[in-house]
This record gives structure tokens, C-alpha cells and sequence, in this order.
């Protein structure tokens, strides 16, 4: 878990001392890739993540399906995408692909171009769809790779026989995937284990947050991630820690929240609430 004293320097640099002279793209740049038919909403709980996180920059990209049912709730300030090429995605720190996708060849084949053309100072986060679509390709990668999994993901991806909630017993194979493959690991559970590239294994926060326990947390995680990757790289901060402060900071606000409401009435949907109820505290 991350030292306390370097998680408050973190929350102050994001939230309460950026620089006075600063434009939207000092603040990140963040691409998201979701949504379909049966799951257009997942594309807008991205969103909602990344907006929480403060990213100066914020695209969508979708089928035109998705775009005409989600035009009119995107954050105001977010761009549609029209297309995936290397023109289009050169200018982006961090780039989240799979929330609520359709598993289908053609974004299997944009996952494919994703892979062989980021470069390495940009981010790639894979999510849902995009661990599943993952496991099939496998293509290599030059850019920083993140794979997201909440633990039945993570028996699929690790080809595992049976699902254990809890994170330690996926280690055996976790470990060995993630150096083989030369990825980030974020096994989310009622607590949360990274595991680096390199084989190292980094604890998140450990106190259960039932309240997060329901359909569309790791949507929100997800975003938020993102965006916080966009911005924090760009101040030297190492990708180890932007995960974890995502990660802690998301079970603090619900963990706060549930000393006064009902765990089982909240709802991710109440992050930017209980985001911005947390930050008050420590910055009145």
C-alpha cells in the first residue's frame, strides 16, 4: 500500500495545485473506446471516471449506434472520435478500450491496431471486452500495457479452472503472465493486488467497500484511471503510484460514505459526490 504521506503529495498535486499558467493539454489527454447496444451506458460511466479524475482532454469513440444513444448525457466538454487511425490516436496520453464492447473481429481488430502502433509514452488500458479480446490476440506492444480484471475475468484471462475471491490465490499464474507479457496486472477484489511487469506484487487498499460491490464500479475505476494517467505521467510520477492512488482514493470516498448511508443504496454513481465531500475535508 502506498505510504500515506506520498498519497496526500498525490491528491494535492491532482486536485489542488496545478499550475496557473495551464492548458487543457497540460492536464492529459484521454481516448475512450467503448460502448455497444446492449451496453452504450458503459461508454458514459468511463467518462465519469476520467471527469472525476480532472483530464483536460477527454474523446469518445463508438459505433454510430452508441454515439446517437449517448450524444445528449457525454460530458459537454467530450469529442466524438470518428475513427481509429494513427493520425487520430497520436495525440493522446492514455487510451481506455472495452468497456461494453461487442466481442466481435471488428474490435478485435482495433484492439490489434492499437497494439502495434501507440508508442511507448502513451498508455493503453484494457477493460471487459477488451481482456477477453486480449487473451485471443496476445499481439506485442511497445506502448505501457494495463489490464484491469476483477477476479472471474482474471480465472478466464489466466486460463484458471475455478474463481477464488481472493486475489492471492491467482498470484501463481498472475505473476508469470504478467512478466511474460510485459504488462500492469490490476487483480480488483474487495482488495486489490498490481503486479508489475517486472513481477512485482503491490498491495492496494485492503478494507472492504461493500458498496462497491455492484455492476459498473470498474467502468468508473476504469476512467478514472485513465485520466489519472494522463496527467500524472506527464509530472514524472511513477505509473506504480497513479494506480494505487486510484485505487485507494475510490475505496476511501465509499468507505467514508459508508460510516453515514446505507451500503447497499450506494451507488458509483455517487463518486463525483463523494469525491468532491472527501477533498473538502482536506481542503476546506
Amino acid at each position: 500500500m502506498m505510504e500515506r504521506k506520498r498519497f496526500e503529495e498525490l491528491l494535492n498535486l491532482v486536485y489542488f495545485s496545478r499550475r496557473e499558467d495551464g492548458q487543457k493539454g497540460d492536464f492529459g489527454r484521454l481516448l475512450l473506446i467503448g460502448g455497444s447496444r446492449q451496453y452504450p451506458n458503459a461508454l458514459l460511466l468511463t467518462g465519469k471516471g476520467a471527469i472525476c479524475a480532472g483530464v483536460g482532454y477527454l474523446s469518445f469513440h463508438a459505433s454510430e449506434e452508441v454515439r446517437s444513444l449517448t450524444k445528449r448525457r457525454a460530458p459537454l466538454s467530450a469529442i466524438y472520435l470518428d475513427e481509429v487511425s494513427i493520425e487520430a490516436i497520436a495525440p493522446y496520453d492514455a487510451i481506455v478500450f472495452g468497456n461494453g464492447l461487442e466481442e466481435n473481429e471488428k474490435n478485435k481488430e482495433i484492439l490489434a491496431f492499437l497494439l502495434e502502433n501507440l508508442s511507448p509514452h502513451q498508455t493503453l488500458f484494457l477493460d471487459a471486452t477488451g481482456i477477453r479480446l486480449f487473451r485471443k490476440s496476445k499481439k506485442k506492444h511497445s506502448c505501457r500495457l494495463v489490464l484491469t480484471p476483477h477476479l472471474g475475468e482474471a480465472s478466464f484471462l489466466l486460463e484458471e479452472d475455478g474463481i477464488s475471491r481472493n486475489p492471492e490465490d491467482h498470484l501463481p499464474k498472475a505473476v508469470p503472465f504478467a512478466k511474460e507479457n510485459d504488462l500492469f496486472l490490476l487483480l480488483k477484489g474487495y482488495r486489490s493486488l498490481l503486479i508489475t511487469p517486472q513481477g512485482e506484487v503491490l498491495e492496494g487498499n485492503q478494507v472492504p467497500t461493500p458498496s462497491l460491490a455492484k455492476a459498473g464500479t470498474g467502468d468508473v475505476l476504469a476512467g478514472f484511471l485513465g485520466g489519472l494517467s494522463a496527467f500524472l505521467l506527464k509530472s514524472g510520477v511513477l505509473f506504480e503510484e497513479v494506480i494505487l492512488l486510484a485505487d485507494e482514493l475510490l475505496h476511501e470516498c465509499f468507505l467514508e460514505a459508508e460510516k453515514t448511508e446505507s451500503q447497499g443504496l450506494l451507488s458509483i454513481l455517487d463518486f463525483p459526490r463523494l469525491l468532491r465531500k472527501y477533498l473538502r475535508k482536506r481542503h476546506p
